[in-house]
Order: structure tokens, then C-alpha cells, then sequence
């Protein structure tokens, strides 16, 4: 598992932001073994979809949040 933090420590506002994941810079194969997930505050994780290549990432954090991404193998193939 590989994973990526992303954090707003504005008080007041929220941030927008594009971010691009490259899965050959990680090692990770882009054939779809592999899928994006998110880690949620409750602990369990959400899937955000197979990884295919380069991925663009469109977010938005609310003022002090944090949000967990894994790139992980995927289940069940």
C-alpha cells in the first residue's frame, strides 16, 4: 500500500485543488490490479475506482481536514 496525505490548515476557507497521480512514478502497475481508495474518518475504506494510467484528481477540503488516499491491490480480481 502506498499512501498520499492531503491537508488544509486554513481556518476559514476551503480549498480546491487538482492534483495528478502518475502510478509509474510509485511502482504501481497501471492494468487495473491495482485501485485508489480513500481511508474514511471512520476508519473503513472507501474505493475511488481501478487504477488505468494516470489519474487526475479533482478535491476539495473543507478549513482543517485531511484526507487519506491508498493505492492498494485490488480485491476480488
Amino acid at each position: 500500500r502506498i499512501g498520499f496525505v492531503f491537508t488544509s490548515s486554513l481556518l476559514r476557507d476551503k480549498v480546491e485543488f487538482t492534483a495528478e497521480f502518475d502510478p509509474a512514478e510509485y511502482g504501481i502497475p497501471a492494468d487495473g490490479s491495482w485501485r485508489l481508495a480513500e481511508l474514511s474518518q471512520n476508519g473503513k475504506i472507501l474505493p475511488r475506482g481501478l487504477i488505468q494510467g494516470k489519474t487526475v484528481l479533482e478535491e476539495s477540503l473543507d478549513p482543517v481536514e485531511a484526507r487519506i488516499l491508498v493505492a492498494e491491490p485490488a480485491t476480488g480480481r
